[in-house]
């Protein structure tokens, strides 16, 4: 979560992937709040919204 403060800091957005059910469930049994980040089930996923939503161009994938 440190780590995620600091890129938001630096102008990044930052997309948490890859979290398996197992995982999510611990998370949120030690009430971890992660609220403020964005979830997404790849990082495949992920650049296609980027694209979708033109963050990035074309031609970089």
């Amino acid at each position: 979560m440190h780590t995620a403060r600091a890129l938001r800091l630096l102008g990044c957005q930052v997309v948490l992937t890859g979290v398996s059910p197992r995982v999510a469930e611990t998370i949120v049994q030690l009430g971890i709040n992660l609220t403020d980040l964005l979830t997404a089930q790849s990082p495949q996923e992920v650049l296609g919204q980027a694209r979708y939503t033109r963050y990035l161009p074309e031609h970089s994938l």
